[in-house]
């Protein structure tokens, strides 16, 4: 069963828009990594693009202009998050449902 919770936060001038959502999964990490990082130049978030964590969590971020977008895979509790932020709230929108549609 997929589960997708989505939440916009208030967009200011200095902090811009953030847009994120969860879902769980039933890949493994490393398969959940592979297809983030697919997820991330698919969407052409390519710009400082890098994975950090350990064997429980790992997530892989990337920038794309003014936009930030990372992936969270959690081997505990088997979810992706996907968090964007960027100056507009349309298209940061657009960038996350774009990149949360490839799990």
């Amino acid at each position: 069963m997929r589960l997708s919770i989505t939440s916009l936060a208030l967009c200011g001038l200095l902090i811009g828009c953030s847009s994120s959502s969860w879902r769980t999964t039933d890949f493994s990490l490393d398969e959940c990594v592979r297809r983030a990082k697919l997820a991330m130049r698919d969407a052409d978030f390519t710009e400082r693009l890098h994975v950090v964590g350990d064997a429980s969590g790992q997530g892989v971020s990337g920038r794309h202009g003014s936009y930030w977008a990372e992936i969270g895979c959690s081997s505990e509790r088997r979810t992706v998050n996907v968090a964007v932020t960027g100056p507009d709230p349309e298209l940061t929108e657009r960038y996350k449902g774009s990149i949360t549609k490839r799990f």
